[in-house]
């Protein structure tokens, strides 16, 4: 009789990598960036099941899923003393100011990660099929 076990494993699309309590990350005492040319980048150490961002500052903020959704309308806007919780897959946020002549400081970025690394989600990503 041959072992017929299943090896499981984390994967992209391994459901209990995402029914599973995740990883803490958590970033805090952010200060974005003017503009959206040159905008703050985090990269998740794996993939997020789960993120919020705080903005603690006094003016909108953007954050998107790549730096050319903050520099087009593919961004959320986030409220002064505000926040936005995602339930997404990603591997990196791009944050900036969406007041150009003031920063934004105390800024916090949660996360909730999975066990799923070395994989690039960006493949694909484009503001032309609305993924900021």
């Amino acid at each position: 009789m041959s072992d017929q076990s299943v090896r499981l494993q984390a994967g992209i699309n391994n459901v209990g990598s995402y029914q599973v309590s995740g990883i803490p990350f958590v970033t805090g005492g952010l200060t974005l960036p003017l503009t959206s040319s040159a905008p703050l980048r985090i990269d998740f150490p794996s993939i997020t099941s789960y993120f919020e961002f705080r903005n603690h500052g006094n003016y909108h903020a953007r954050l998107a899923f790549s730096a050319n959704g903050l520099k087009g309308t593919n961004y959320y806007l986030v409220e002064p003393s505000g926040s936005v919780q995602i339930r997404a897959k990603a591997t990196s946020v791009f944050l900036a100011s969406n007041n150009p002549t003031n920063t934004l400081s105390s800024c916090t970025l949660i996360a909730s990660l999975t066990g799923i690394t070395g994989y690039d989600l960006a493949t694909g990503l484009s503001g032309s099929a609305g993924i900021g």
